[in-house]
């Protein structure tokens, strides 16, 4: 699978209430290929999640450029 998402890529988690989420970093040395998010807000709360997971729209979307 080729690697789309960079470190700083925001997220949001599909949910009954949308939370945005940051790539805080890229775990390749994991089989399969895991990301480290953070969830932004101030709730300091982090996640892993398989990258595999993170690209399946039905849990994630990517969250709009912000200007």
């Amino acid at each position: 699978m080729e690697n789309k998402v960079n470190s700083g890529d925001a997220y949001v988690k599909n949910d009954r209430v949308p939370s945005v989420w940051i790539v805080d970093r890229i775990l390749s040395v994991y089989t399969p290929t895991h990301v480290r998010l953070i969830e932004k807000g101030g709730n300091e709360r982090t996640a892993t999640v398989a990258l595999e997971t993170l690209l399946d729209e039905r849990y994630w979307r990517k969250a709009p450029a912000e200007e």
